[in-house]
């Protein structure tokens, strides 16, 4: 069964700090917790600031509990243990209908495939040789980013509500457009595990950005594969992980914040 997590972190603590600054490092930790599995664990994790300017990390993984005592002894908010918590996912999954809305969050990488330059034909005259697969490179504007995510949420089971704008000075009629915010946007650069394969880059570099909104489910079976398995590129290295919340407990967490 899968599982959430969330874990409060104390970034006055030298290894919060570290983990902030090597996403490698973060996802080791995320495969600790999870190492009584088999080894083929899909897992995806995300740090989020929170009201208050409060640090977490929200993960889930697929089948295996978490096992989070030593990052939490290195990590954790002491003053925040009562927002500590590992929960069996599957009774909000099993509540997922079609229709329903929900506030969303989705910190992603989202990329496109630049194809590589036509390569020679055989001699024989026949078809043209395999081509390599495209370099992935990052999406930058946010207008672009934003089509990524429109682009992908059918098939990950949901539609980007609307929200209805007025007719402005030169607007006859009023305008639908997403009810999406895009910030917090991200790069860094860090050096893969020891185990990188002869002739690959040691040096990666992610730029990732985070999605706020509103979605409506339109397949149930669909978006609950995007919340376990998430979105995008980057996944292990703390992109693609889609969560969902009430929309008025979000009402009651932002009046609280105030």
């Amino acid at each position: 069964m899968p599982f959430i997590s969330r874990l409060p972190l104390d970034v006055a603590r030298p290894r919060t700090r570290a983990l902030l600054r090597n996403p490698q490092q973060m996802k080791n930790e995320v495969l600790e917790a999870i190492k009584e599995g088999d080894g083929s664990e899909r897992f995806l994790w995300r740090l989020d600031v929170e009201p208050g300017n409060r640090l977490a990390l929200f993960a889930v993984t697929e089948r295996t509990r978490p096992e989070w005592g030593a990052l939490w002894e290195a990590c954790g908010s002491e003053e925040e243990l009562a927002r500590f918590a590992v929960r069996d996912y599957e009774p909000m999954l099993g509540m997922l209908e079609t229709w329903q809305e929900y506030a969303f969050k989705l910190t992603a990488s989202p990329t496109y495939s630049e194809p590589h330059p036509a390569g020679p034909t055989s001699e024989s005259g026949g078809a043209e040789e395999k081509r390599p697969r495209g370099t992935r490179r990052p999406i930058k504007s946010r207008s672009e980013q934003l089509n990524w995510l429109l682009r992908r949420a059918p098939g990950a089971g949901f539609r980007v509500a609307e929200i209805e704008l007025p007719s402005g000075f030169l607007d006859e009629e009023p305008q639908a457009v997403p009810d999406v915010l895009l910030s917090d946007t991200e790069v860094k650069s860090f050096k893969k595990g020891d185990s990188v394969k002869p002739g690959a880059k040691s040096m990666v570099t992610i730029r990732k950005v985070t999605y706020t909104g509103r979605l409506v489910v339109e397949d149930e079976k669909s978006i609950r594969r995007a919340l376990i398995h998430g979105l995008g590129s980057a996944k292990a290295y703390g992109a693609g992980l889609l969560t969902l919340a009430s929309l008025k407990w979000i009402e009651k967490e932002n009046r609280v914040s105030r």
